[in-house]
């Protein structure tokens, strides 16, 4: 009771850290507690005493235990004069959902040399039946491998915690062990790392083991008589979670068992930091798994099953080969993001592996191998997930069907050939161009999956020319010529060639590539399949997906459509179309959730990074936004887009930020766009460090008058629409919204126009700001029903004046906009909504000049 008594005093004596920080003096230690309900503060939530009280995690009363003395008896762990808990530990979260949720992402932020972080998860990673906490125990010693390396990437101290035991099963006077083999994979990774361990789930169990069931019951356990506390007027009979005296004994086991915890230094070498030592290219397995079996092949064979390297064996915040440099939240990717995310968690996938060739592939570009990628699949997927190894050669198949739990590895000079023979893709039902359609089945196909990754540096070709009409005027005369004798038919002006007569039929009745909806299921489209080319990879609310060093081209439409997923992360890839190829977009994210795309290469067709969320109605029921995407040193050779949000954004986005990306010959840079009809809201999106060089058209483009055409092909049609003449219609759920979008430090060399602003009449534009912007044009700044234009330091060298016009738009401030010499005609500002444009010149030789225009 004095030990109790001793511990709520200090609990109710104010807030810990002030104390330690009493003068300002002392150098004080953090003690981060990480992990679940049974070592989380309660106290911090407003209604405790009315709907929680008694109940405590043993962190909520660790602070007690950082008194001076104490702190004597670990000098060993903590070397300052004060430490200060930090107890971040919630109810409900196992390893993998409290990274998810940002919750580690936040703390690693703080991380300071010689602070201690305890890790106690594995009670709620067991949680077989709740998916949104379970954690497989090979993800589970990854997840651990991270936060131990983490910690010591920032000079901390990692300490692991075994799950403590529950109030169950006893047997003979024993208590036993509820958290099955958690508490030793823990222990393994402690070993494998050299982090300091305390077995707390052996220490309680013995402990509550010497004082008895019914003791351990009443006193420890939230086991509660009704009437006695308000907040359980019916009483409680909890057996995993702690009353104060239950709370204070297991926080008294976790500080003996630091003061017998060997000295540990921060940075000690461990397996994980080990892993990053190895030269690049180097497997590294993932370690403590025992070695796989033989799966059976084909034909009786027995297929060896290699140790992989895991998904993220490069530059993985899971795997034992992580990058600190990018898989760190403060790292290079996450560094300056503008707002709030979750680090994004790459796929776990089992070291299992085998090669196509063990189920009698043949690789010569003639022998279709789709049953012997579909056998591979299931053979490492039956036994809980592995890697498919696609060596040299030219591997000709039909769809691939995905399933969890898989890498795809497609090895240097390996060229997966998907067949031109359309009747090897079912029609299915999907999305396409943001609308709820049916298509043939894509190329690289899966739904509803967990765990997904395609690795190393070999090809895959869609076989796209089959499947894809051809303008005239996109292709020089003789490729034109070429492509007419192949076959199919012309279009009634003989402008467009189509692959077959059914393709002509049905596109000249369709709407922005999708049929007109027909009665009768997907049967009743059988007739136009000639028509319903898939995107190339299809992906589908799945989650944990990577595609890291393959090569995508030749899509039939789309090339990469991730489609409601989350946990996405793609680098290192190339996405090649012919720059003719009709929709030949580059990758295509649309209602996803979470995203990280760094260092690709795209040359394509169409828009290169495609950002969108459904169209028109389909999208504003589907109603789930892109957000949380960061993009990051890309490079975009052609294309109608660099980087382009919309039009398809019904669904909205909002949680943008791509930097330091290179745009070199795109018909456009930056591009918005959109149409009445759509709705939805596109906010809170971020370009910084842009390179831009000899752009037909636009550099930045915003257009919420969007008719299908690139904007070389408004341009060259006189479709570049001012405003709108005539009636203003009311703004409803079908208008869409565009608003808090910020700019920095663009650069380009060589564009018809600078920047192109253009909203609505009915909804502006609204608030657009950018800063220190610098571009070469024939035209320079067009701003057009927009609200809000705030733009800094700015230059512009062009060919026409005026520099900048201004069309019915208002609160507009150009503020530092460099000139040759202050002359009028520089700005230009008409339309009778225009009002409230400021303007500020200055002329080398540092003169400036501020005027009101209107």
């Amino acid at each position: 009771m004095l030990l109790l008594t001793g511990i709520m005093s200090a609990f109710t004596a104010g807030h810990p850290a002030e104390n330690g920080r009493a003068g300002g003096k002392k150098k004080v230690t953090k003690v981060w507690l990480i992990g679940d309900s049974t070592m989380a503060d309660y106290s911090l939530e407003k209604d405790y005493r009315t709907k929680r009280y008694p109940i405590m995690g043993w962190g909520q009363v660790f602070q007690s235990f950082m008194a001076s003395d104490s702190l004597k008896l670990i000098r060993h762990l903590v070397r300052s004069d004060s430490a200060v808990v930090d107890d971040r530990a919630r109810g409900g979260r196992s390893t993998r959902s409290f990274f998810e949720e940002g919750r580690w992402s936040e703390i690693y932020s703080q991380l300071r040399p010689g602070d201690l972080v305890l890790i106690q998860f594995g009670h709620n990673d067991a949680s077989v039946n709740k998916g949104e906490r379970y954690t497989s125990l090979p993800g589970y010693r990854e997840f651990l491998r991270l936060y131990v390396s983490q910690s010591r990437e920032k000079g901390a101290i990692p300490i692991l915690v075994t799950p403590v035991a529950r109030n169950y099963p006893w047997k003979d006077g024993m208590l036993g062990n509820t958290h099955g083999a958690y508490p030793d994979a823990m222990k393994e990774v402690a070993a494998e790392t050299g982090a300091g361990l305390i077995d707390l789930n052996t220490l309680s169990m013995d402990y509550f083991s010497g004082r008895g069931r019914d003791y351990v019951t009443l006193t420890y356990f939230m086991n509660l008589p009704p009437g006695l506390y308000e907040a359980y007027p019916e009483g409680s009979s909890d057996n995993t979670h702690f009353q104060p005296a239950g709370a204070a004994v297991v926080a008294q086991l976790v500080f003996n068992a630091m003061k017998d915890l060997k000295p540990v230094k921060a940075d000690a070498v461990s397996g994980a930091t080990a892993a990053r030592r190895k030269p690049s290219g180097v497997p590294s397995p993932i370690a403590g798994e025992r070695p796989s079996e033989s799966l059976p092949g084909a034909a009786g064979a027995q297929p060896h099953l290699a140790s992989y390297p895991s998904a993220g064996a490069t530059a993985s915040p899971q795997a034992a080969g992580t990058s600190p440099a990018l898989s760190a939240p403060a790292g290079e990717i996450y560094r300056d993001v503008e707002f709030s995310m979750p680090q994004v968690i790459e796929p776990q996938i089992h070291n299992n592996s085998v090669s196509i060739t063990d189920f009698g592939a043949v690789g010569d570009g003639i022998v279709l191998n789709t049953e012997a990628f579909r056998k591979a699949i299931e053979a490492v997927t039956s036994r809980g997930g592995g890697t498919v190894v696609i060596p040299r050669g030219i591997w000709l198949t039909g769809p691939i069907i995905l399933k969890s739990n898989l890498r795809m590895h497609a090895e240097e000079g390996a060229l997966v050939l998907f067949s031109p023979d359309k009747s090897l893709y079912p029609l299915i039902e999907t999305s396409f161009e943001g609308s709820n359609t049916v298509r043939c089945i894509s190329p690289i196909y899966g739904k509803d999956l967990e765990n997904i990754a395609f690795t190393g540096k070999g090809v895959w070709d869609g076989s796209g020319h089959v499947w894809r009409h051809v303008k005239k005027e996109k292709v020089p005369p003789p490729m034109w010529n070429e492509i007419v004798k192949s076959g199919g038919t012309l279009s009634a002006d003989g402008k467009t060639w189509y692959p077959a007569e059914t393709y002509r039929q049905v596109a000249e009745q369709s709407e922005m590539n999708v049929p007109m909806p027909r009665e009768g299921g997907i049967a009743a489209y059988e007739w136009m399949r000639d028509f319903l080319r898939p995107v190339m990879v299809s992906l589908v609310n799945c989650r944990k997906i990577m595609l890291d060093g393959p090569v995508f081209q030749n899509s039939p439409a789309w090339c990469i459509h991730p489609l409601m997923c989350q946990d996405l992360t793609v680098r290192n890839i190339t996405v090649r179309n012919p720059w003719y190829s009709q929709n030949g977009d580059g990758i295509d994210i649309e209602s996803c959730r979470n995203t990280l795309l760094y260092n690709c290469n795209f040359d394509v067709g169409d828009d290169a990074i495609c950002i969108k969320s459904g169209k028109n109605e389909d999208g504003r029921k589907r109603g789930i936004p892109t957000e949380n995407l960061v993009i990051r040193n890309c490079i975009v050779y052609h294309g109608h887009g660099g980087v382009t949000i919309g039009s398809e954004m019904s669904g909205g986005v909002r949680n943008v930020s791509v930097a330091g990306c290179t745009f070199m010959g795109t018909d456009v840079g930056i591009r918005f766009k959109s149409n009445r009809g759509r709705g939805g809201v596109v906010e809170n999106i971020w370009f910084n460090d842009i390179l831009m060089t000899d752009i037909p058209s636009q550099a930045i483009s915003f257009n919420l008058y969007y008719s299908g055409l690139s904007v070389s092909e408004m341009l060259s049609e006189g479709k570049n629409t001012e405003t709108t003449v005539g009636e203003v219609p009311p703004v409803t759920e079908e208008t869409p919204v565009f608003r808090n979008i910020f700019m920095k430090n663009i650069t380009c060399r060589g564009a018809d126009q600078a920047i192109y602003l253009q909203g609505l009449p009915e909804l502006n534009l609204e608030n657009v700001t950018m800063e220190n912007i610098d571009m070469t044009a024939v035209e320079g700044m067009a701003c057009i029903d927009a609200k809000g234009v705030k733009v800094s330091n700015m230059r512009l060298v062009t060919e026409r004046k005026p520099l900048i016009f201004f069309l019915n738009s208002s609160d507009a401030e150009i503020n530092g906009l460099q000139v040759a010499q202050d002359t009028d005609g520089l700005v230009e500002v008409r339309g009778s909504s225009s009002s409230r444009i400021t303007v500020e010149t200055i002329t080398p030789d540092g003169k400036a000049n501020s005027r009101i225009l209107k």
